[in-house]
């Protein structure tokens, strides 16, 4: 089984943009918050999932100074769907710290 992630961009004028993807194996906000940038919030990019700023673009918007890369988890389902990626995080949970907070920090990414 395979899961299809539902996720959403909210830019800095809180215009939502919405997208999903279905990745390979089994997950859930539980197996995933671990990997988040912040606390409610994670970058795709990091996780190989394209970012929804193509769709802002598409949808005639401009992304200004204060929109972010910020996006938000909305749902995790099962699916028999073919997974277009799959996830392979480097680190485990309890040492996981994103590559924009590393950055943020001053870390050597």
């Amino acid at each position: 089984m395979n899961t299809r992630i539902h996720y959403l961009y909210r830019d800095a004028s809180n215009s939502k943009f919405r997208g999903e993807i279905v990745v390979a194996g089994e997950w859930d906000e539980a197996k995933l918050r671990p990997y988040f940038a912040t606390a409610d919030h994670f970058i795709p990019q990091e996780w190989g999932l394209p970012s929804l700023h193509a769709e802002v673009l598409a949808q005639g918007y401009e992304l200004g100074e204060d929109d972010h890369d910020y996006h938000e988890l909305r749902e995790c389902e099962v699916t028999s769907d073919t997974a277009e990626i799959s996830f392979e995080f480097s680190a485990n949970p309890g040492t996981y710290v994103s590559p924009w907070l590393k950055r943020q920090w001053g870390w050597q990414v």
